[in-house]
């Protein structure tokens, strides 16, 4: 399958120039590390060239090189990389780049360094040949001075512009290419991808700024000694003479050892602190309870297997949000923790709860003609405002019966105060059935009217079902007397009955009306009961702030 390239793709003169960036830092780092070289040299070109006339031919044919190679690298920039700034280009422009044209573009993003590698050192070999069998044919003698000179600015020039070269254009791969074209990481799932390890490019730094200069330096000292001073004249070769050529030459050393070393570290450096610096952030990140963004993994070295690991951390921890939060809305907190730290056991345990049960009265007439979408809508915002009610005061919603709530306080967790809570919650959720029923006016939909019924005792709570399939719930006389304390309040026609048993601790705190005893279906020994009626409300011609207000029945002709 032939790639199509996207043409005129690129944006602009922006474009053009990244496309030269690569070229540009090779030739730059070529000319530094040439001329440098050549000032380390000089000192011995009057004994390395048999006239004049040669010296000029050398200069003119270094000239002519030198132009063929700044071609060669910008036409490698031009051929090579095309895939890379279709690619890019196609990114840029919200597209999906072709798979194949995806892939090939992050193999060569991955071995561009390599890639002016190898060129650097074929252009490199082939002037160690070049100059002197050039010279030999078009004006000999070539002295054996140059043959050697020739070899070791060739060989120590190449190898220091070749791994400057690696840094360098690794760090513009990391820096312009790699994050768009690896924008989920993973560089080593990669087939045919190049990137050497921490410690080989910790090694190779080593070798060209500590095994290269010093090799250069014993590399020129046998030259001089074995080649140079046997063609020098006794009259020449004083010990003056001998000083001040070696002070040059350490001189032009030391400067090229440390401005090459420099430009080798500082592009390792720059690598490998993005890389950290990335991590580093998204560690932090996560510590502070951020998973919105992940490392920018540019390599499949060490630091890009690190990012990789953190960023499958955070993926992982974003599903185990995700779970949370899913279980959070059917299971209470407290039991979410249990589940995901396998504390989850069957059976239960006895403890004291107070118990809530509430339902809508009316609700199958309330909801007979109206369509299924309006009715489960409607439920949704009533349940959501009735069980924020409920858990602003610490209670759990065990369960959604049909358009009953059941609702437990002092379990799963403790509570002390559990009768206190449920009384408050009670009286939070008739007033936010207020706030509820101006929305139903606003949308034209029914006026709700509810009952709730509030119980306090022993049950057993606990996980029942099967080792498959398991629910927390509580059981036990409370949950009933609860239930029938909600049918009491509408066969009342009263908001919020309240058992003795909730009530008892608290009848100085919150207004109530004494309701006697009755006699709870299921059970021998009667109860107690009271009506809690929030103030300024009554359920039928309530006396609000000494105005008498209208009957519920009325409004709800008004509506309808």
């Amino acid at each position: 399958m032939k790639i199509r390239e996207n043409a005129g793709a690129g944006p602009g003169l922006a474009g053009f120039l990244v496309r030269l960036l690569n070229p540009a830092l090779v030739i730059l780092a070529t000319f530094v590390s040439f001329f440098l070289l050549e000032a380390y040299f000089t000192q011995t070109d009057r004994f390395i060239y048999s006239s004049e006339a040669q010296r000029a031919l050398d200069v003119r044919v270094s000239v002519i090189y030198i132009i063929c190679g700044v071609l060669i690298y910008f036409v490698v920039a031009l051929i090579y990389e095309k895939p890379i700034h279709s690619a890019l280009s196609a990114i840029r422009r919200g597209e999906k780049p072709p798979e194949q044209l995806l892939s090939l573009a992050r193999i060569r993003a991955m071995n561009t360094p390599v890639t002016y590698c190898v060129v650097t050192v074929a252009i490199w070999l082939f002037a160690m040949v070049l100059f002197p069998f050039l010279l030999t044919m078009i004006a000999p003698p070539v002295t054996r001075g140059y043959w050697l000179t020739s070899l070791l600015i060739s060989f120590f020039d190449g190898a220091f512009v070749t791994v400057l070269t690696y840094f360098l254009l690794s760090a513009v791969s990391r820096w312009l290419f790699l994050p768009k074209l690896f924008p989920l990481g993973h560089l080593d799932a990669q087939v045919g991808g190049h990137s050497l390890s921490i410690r080989a490019q910790h090694a190779l730094v080593f070798v060209a700024i500590c095994v290269l200069p010093l090799l250069l330096n014993l590399s020129n000292l046998a030259m001089c000694r074995f080649i140079l001073v046997p063609e020098v004249s006794p009259q020449e070769l004083t010990l003056k003479s001998l000083t001040d050529y070696h002070l040059l030459q350490s001189a032009y050393l030391s400067i090229f050892a440390f401005i090459m070393g420099l430009g080798i570290v500082l592009s390792l450096a720059v690598n490998q602190r993005r890389s950290l610096k990335s991590v580093g952030e998204a560690v932090e990140r996560v510590h502070k309870g951020d998973l919105s963004r992940f490392v920018q993994v540019t390599s499949k070295d060490e630091l890009g297997r690190l990012g990789d690991g953190v960023n499958e951390m955070i993926i992982g921890l974003r599903e185990r949000s995700r779970i949370v939060d899913a279980f959070n809305r059917y299971v209470d907190r407290t039991l979410t923790k249990q589940v995901l730290d396998g504390e989850l056991t069957m059976g239960g345990v006895q403890v004291e709860v107070s118990v809530l049960f509430c339902d809508i009265r009316s609700y199958t007439a309330l909801s007979e003609g109206m369509e299924p979408e309006r009715i489960v809508g409607m439920l949704n915002r009533y349940f959501t405002r009735m069980a924020e009610a409920i858990e602003d005061e610490g209670g759990t919603v065990n369960k959604f019966i049909g358009d009953g709530i059941l609702a437990v306080f002092g379990a799963p967790r403790t509570q002390p105060d559990h009768r206190d809570k449920a009384i408050r919650a009670a009286l939070s959720m008739y007033a936010a059935l207020e706030d509820f029923n101006e929305e139903q006016k606003e949308d034209r939909l029914p006026h709700l009217k509810i009952g709730i019924g509030v119980h306090s005792g022993l049950v057993l709570a606990g996980n029942i079902g099967t080792p498959n399939k398991i629910e927390y719930t509580v059981i036990g006389d409370p949950v009933n007397v609860a239930q029938r304390l909600d049918e009491v309040a509408g066969e009342k026609g009263i908001p919020i009955v309240c058992s003795g048993a909730t009530l008892g601790p608290y009848k100085q705190r919150y207004p109530h009306e004494a309701l006697g005893l009755i006699r709870v279906r299921g059970r021998v020994d009667p109860i107690d009961i009271y009506s809690l009626t929030p103030e300024g409300i009554r359920d039928n011609g309530a006396v609000e702030n000494g105005v008498e207000s209208e009957p519920p029945e009325e409004k709800a002709e008004e509506k309808a």
